[in-house]
């Protein structure tokens, strides 16, 4: 009997079982009914790995918890990709631990399996954010699907940068869909879910947490043909991404940074041990091994211009040529500091621009 989405959901909700239990129990028996049979003991025997939940496991599906998150589900069209569906995707269902399930806000397409992941730091330089949206941009031109974290920083130009461009882009979130994180990226969640895609292994209650982020990185890698870290720290989370891409046999490139600052540290190292350089798109395409999948037409929301007074349209003029910092917004205004910091904020507010770290300013 083949396993059902909300099967292998109900098995998530089962206290100290992990990831790689869930895919030996679903693996080792036929009937999905049977796990919720199972003793304590017949699944430590099965996983290999001390079990005890505390609570009756035939109760799970009857569960106020359980039954609430289907109806989340439903609510706001969630679709669940079990690991057991043909169509979950193939470079995940080999990795060393595979999500069981994945929630899905968007589709996944086959044109899909032609991605690249463009990942760095939260805390960048102006550059680095110029750099990973017109990559993106590029890529996405050349119908390759950007795949990132959707975290502040690199992450969200490089989503910015495809959407831009009318391609398609993946996010895959550390936390579940009624916990987005950063709590600022609901509408650029949205968007990325109207003409790609927001993955999550997580069910929609999780909150984002410090060990979710490295597990998340795997999934980022995983969905890659190959990872492209823009800047990253000297303990970056995009240097986990690239060593699991490794990992999984993955290429990695990185783009070369000035040696005197911090946000280069990590993409220097990874170029001093064999990562390629990048200095433009041409020297991923011509290294990678993309399949002949057709095109997919693909979908933008239609542009909803928030509501700007006179004095802030023409304010808006600063980002025509992209993310600004504020000593440049200062000089370009001319204005008192007051003011600017005034009109900065209502523009935040009314959603027609984002602050990015290090006082970095970017149209939306």
């Amino acid at each position: 009997m083949r396993f059902s989405c909300e099967d292998i959901i109900a098995l998530t909700y089962i206290p100290g079982l992990g990831d790689r239990s869930i895919v030996k129990l679903i693996e080792s028996v036929e009937d999905p009914a049977d796990i919720f049979g199972l003793s304590e003991e017949q699944i430590t025997g099965i996983t290999g790995r001390r079990f005890s939940s505390g609570r009756a496991l035939g109760s799970i599906r009857s569960s106020r918890e359980y039954l609430d998150e289907l109806d989340y589900m439903e609510a706001e069209k969630i679709r669940p990709l079990a690991y057991t569906d043909a169509d979950y995707p193939d470079s995940l269902r080999y990795l060393h631990d595979p999500p069981p399930v994945l929630f899905v806000k968007g589709d996944i397409l086959p044109a899909d399996r032609n991605s690249v992941a463009v990942v760095g730091s939260r805390k960048c330089s102006l550059y680095g954010l110029r750099t990973a949206g017109d990559l993106a941009r590029e890529l996405a031109l050349e119908e390759v699907t950007v795949v990132s974290g959707m975290a502040r920083g690199i992450d969200s130009a490089a989503h910015e940068g495809a959407l831009k461009a009318g391609g398609r882009t993946i996010a895959v979130m550390g936390s579940g869909f009624r916990n987005l994180y950063p709590p600022e990226s609901g509408k650029l969640a949205e968007r990325i879910a109207y003409s790609g895609c927001v993955v999550t292994e997580h069910t929609s209650g999780k909150g984002p947490s410090r060990e979710h982020f490295p597990r998340r990185n795997r999934i980022i890698s995983g969905l890659s043909k190959g990872v492209l870290v823009v800047e990253a720290r000297r303990r970056s989370g995009a240097l986990i991404t690239a060593e699991l891409a490794l990992e999984q046999g993955k290429d990695v490139y990185a783009v070369p940074g000035r040696i005197d600052t911090p946000a280069s540290y990590g993409t220097n190292a990874l170029i001093k041990d064999g990562a390629r350089p990048v200095t433009g798109i041409r020297d991923i395409l011509d290294d990678l091994m993309f399949e002949d999948i057709p095109p997919v037409i693909n979908k933008t929301l239609p542009a909803k211009g928030p509501a700007v007074s006179p004095e802030e349209k023409k304010f808006l003029e600063h980002f025509s040529e992209g993310p600004v910092g504020l000593g440049d917004i200062m000089y370009r205004s001319g204005g008192p500091g007051a003011k600017v910091h005034e009109i900065l904020l209502s523009l935040q507010i009314k959603g027609a621009i984002k602050e990015h770290p290090g006082k970095i300013y970017e149209r939306i």
